[in-house]
């Protein structure tokens, strides 16, 4: 330790973790990050684990049930931002998330408190890209098992959603589910995105297909033309898949064995 480290330590550190433990807002001060950024890192390690305590205290003072029940019941955008703002934490945590020698602990309250937001969540036209807007920094942020749960309940959301508000109909087709399960493509991992949409979109989709090509004035130019319709919704990298792309191609099997059966039946 240098001279000018030990004279520091003795009296600077002191008066920053009482301002750490006092003064500091994490929300809104970056004075702090100006200082220790001055300072040598020996500096910074020792207020670390204080730094850590007071993210800690904010993000466990947040309640994500009271937070979701006051954007269930926001019209308005703007109320609905105020009423998710004390769970936007990527804006609070992740800048001082550098001068945090071990944020394990923190990581994981981020993580509880993130699932318990998604499980409250009802789906719906509205305020959807608020919820992805709180997951989508960190998903790039956590790691191991924090990361795998709060995928897993992201994915456990949206396959709710779907099941409860995804009908196919071809003449009347709402497709708002689907393309908020689209706006996730880019938060979850690819390769989770396309098995929830095999799971919980195609293989419905296939289903419809088989009934549909089961009724005898099944239109066969409309069965085509919704077949492709629905192929183009599907986002370029998430198209390419193996899980979507069997999936399309079983669809066309479907087809061309109900052309054929028909053809036969009339003698053609």
């Amino acid at each position: 330790m240098t001279p000018l480290v030990s004279l520091l330590t003795r009296t600077l550190v002191p008066r920053l973790k009482q301002y750490v433990h006092t003064e500091w807002d994490p929300s809104s001060d970056d004075r702090l990050a100006s200082i220790l950024d001055r300072l040598p890192p020996a500096i910074s390690a020792a207020v670390s684990g204080d730094i850590g305590m007071v993210l800690q205290r904010a993000a466990e003072k947040t309640n994500p049930r009271v937070a979701m029940a006051r954007l269930a019941q926001a019209p308005e955008p703007e109320e609905q931002l105020a009423a998710l703002s004390p769970l936007r934490f990527d804006r609070m945590l992740i800048p001082w998330l550098p001068f945090v020698a071990d944020p394990s602990e923190l990581l994981a309250i981020v993580r509880r408190k993130l699932c318990t937001a998604l499980d409250c969540w009802v789906p719906s036209k509205g305020s959807n890209d608020l919820l992805a807007a709180l997951v989508s920094p960190w998903i790039e942020v956590l790691h191991g098992r924090d990361r795998a749960k709060l995928i897993a309940a992201a994915v456990s959301c949206l396959s709710a959603m779907l099941r409860a508000n995804l009908e196919f109909n071809a003449q009347r087709q709402a497709l708002w589910p689907f393309k908020l399960l689209v706006k996730w493509h880019r938060i979850l991992p690819l390769d989770t995105w396309a098995s929830l949409a095999r799971s919980s979109v195609l293989e419905r989709f296939l289903d419809y297909l088989r009934q549909w090509l089961a009724e005898q004035d099944a239109n066969y130019a409309e069965v085509a033309d919704w077949y492709w319709q629905w192929k183009l919704l599907f986002p370029a990298d998430a198209a390419v898949c193996p899980e979507i792309q069997d999936a399309f191609r079983e669809a066309l099997v479907y087809m061309a064995f109900s052309l054929e059966q028909r053809l036969c039946a009339s003698g053609t």
